[in-house]
């Protein structure tokens, strides 16, 4: 006699949940090997076997809980020799590996990808330059940018990005080996960022996701009364480029606060200059029709050119002058002259020192008096 399709149904689903009782009996096991002491530890991160078969596990809906924990606690080794850093490095990049992985085989994968984020970033915070170098030398920057070029759905998509963009933020945070290395990755002002972000919210930026960009601005948590000196000149113009193509509403509040971060700070409109600011507030002026905006934008032009301006950027004010929407727009006009006017009244520095600890190096560029002089 044959057995029904109903039998072996149930013997296959028998057969699985004994497979998955025998695989938790194992990893109670191995919880109680490791429990032992550090040498336990130690012996489980040198067997390259036994890493293999915990990110086997991971694979395992019933054991991923488990098996991250003793991913990240193997993690958490304090390494006191050159084989404990090496299979630190290897245990290190088989978990940004994951995360590709994880694109390929869960439909659903930013729950997962958002663990493995978060887990990321407890490391870092246990030992912020340790971890970040570590991580760094896995290539975690391709792996972690790599989540936003994915197809997100509307409900864990911004969570993701969040995620992401915090986790960016812990890998870069006083560091300027980190900044460098991700710079270079993705361009000045984090121009593939940039893409990336403007593709996901289809020109409709949350404002979940302007604060998490100024927080990687300050590296760590913007805060109007407590932290506002910009850290990472680069996030400046990915900042501006993101609020650009925000809501009115949003695009006033945004600009605004970077009045106040400019209005009593030498440092953060010194970083503003370097990172190209005005050049792109001009661009914004001449393409901005929301006149409270384009208000906002030349009080932030006057602040910034006041302070140090280029010829370069006088004589796109000129080009602005004759072009067809300002120059032929009273209001307009009469709000950029008056704009160049009142830079002839801010005092700007003279002179500065830039002490870097390698160069002392004279400013990019000097007070507008100082620029049209040198025009005439």
């Amino acid at each position: 006699m044959l057995p029904s399709p109903y039998d072996e149904k149930s013997n296959k689903k028998e057969i699985a949940q004994s497979w998955l009782g025998c695989m938790q009996a194992c990893m109670e096991l191995f919880t109680e090997f490791v429990s032992v002491g550090e040498d336990a530890r130690s012996h489980v991160l040198h067997n390259c076997s036994c890493i293999d078969f915990l990110f086997d596990l991971f694979w395992e809906e019933d054991m991923r809980n488990n098996v991250l924990k003793h991913i990240l606690e193997l993690m958490k080794i304090v390494p006191s020799s050159v084989e404990d850093q090496k299979a630190k490095s290897q245990l290190c990049s088989k978990y940004l590996e994951t995360f590709t992985q994880i694109k390929e085989r869960e439909k659903c994968f930013a729950e997962l990808s958002i663990d493995l984020l978060v887990g990321m970033r407890e490391m870092i915070m246990i030992d912020p330059m340790y971890y970040q170098a570590l991580f760094c030398d896995g290539e975690c920057f391709l792996h972690v940018v790599s989540l936003l070029n994915s197809n997100l759905d509307e409900a864990n998509g911004e969570k993701l990005v969040l995620n992401v963009l915090q986790t960016l933020t812990s890998l870069l945070a006083s560091n300027d080996s980190s900044k460098a290395l991700f710079r270079a990755l993705v361009g000045k002002g984090y121009q593939t960022i940039q893409s990336l972000l403007l593709d996901f919210c289809q020109c409709h930026p949350s404002e979940a996701l302007l604060n998490a960009l100024l927080d990687m601005l300050v590296d760590g948590k913007f805060n109007t009364e407590a932290n506002m000196l910009i850290k990472n000149e680069d996030v400046i113009i990915l900042y501006l480029s993101v609020l650009q193509k925000s809501s009115d509403s949003m695009r006033q509040h945004g600009l605004k606060l970077f009045q106040l971060l400019l209005r009593d700070s030498i440092s953060n409109r010194a970083s503003s200059v370097r990172a190209g600011m005005l050049n792109f507030l001009l661009d914004w002026f001449s393409q901005e029709d929301n006149d409270s905006v384009i208000l906002k934008i030349a009080q932030l032009i006057q602040v910034i050119g006041g302070h140090s301006i280029s010829g370069k950027d006088i004589r796109k004010i000129f080009a602005l002058l004759r072009s067809e929407k300002v120059g032929k727009r009273q209001q307009y006009c009469s709000l950029l002259l008056t704009t160049m006017l009142s830079m002839l009244n801010e005092k700007g520095p003279t002179a500065f020192f830039d002490l870097s600890g390698t160069d002392s190096v004279s400013p990019d560029g000097f007070p507008i008096a100082t620029q049209l002089c040198n025009l005439v």
